[in-house]
């Protein structure tokens, strides 16, 4: 990976804890809204925890929280609905910091 896309796709929360800092994080169900990862960025936080096991989130949704978590710099987890092979490629490819099953 070039030194430009990794300036860009860098996880400001594995940063953090791998120095010994404290990370913040907020988990979201139902909050479709973009700003929300803005909202979180002006308050401190570090990453969002999109829970689509327990929530109403869709897929793509969730890609787009993810997706403005990287221009953000807030780290997006994605808790998937299930144990399916499908839905983690799924969030692979939109751009998630991590997933969870």
């Amino acid at each position: 990976m070039s030194n430009d896309m990794k300036e860009v796709l860098h996880n400001r929360t594995k940063q953090i804890l791998d120095s010994g800092g404290i990370s913040l994080t907020m988990s979201t169900r139902a909050s479709k809204s973009v700003d929300t990862v803005f909202a979180l960025q002006a308050a401190g936080y570090d990453s969002l925890f999109v829970d689509l096991e327990h929530g109403g989130l869709t897929m793509y949704e969730a890609s787009q929280l993810a997706t403005m978590g990287i221009a953000a710099g807030v780290t997006a987890f994605v808790r998937l609905p299930g144990h399916n092979a499908m839905a983690a490629g799924q969030a692979r490819q939109y751009g998630r910091g991590a997933t969870s099953a």
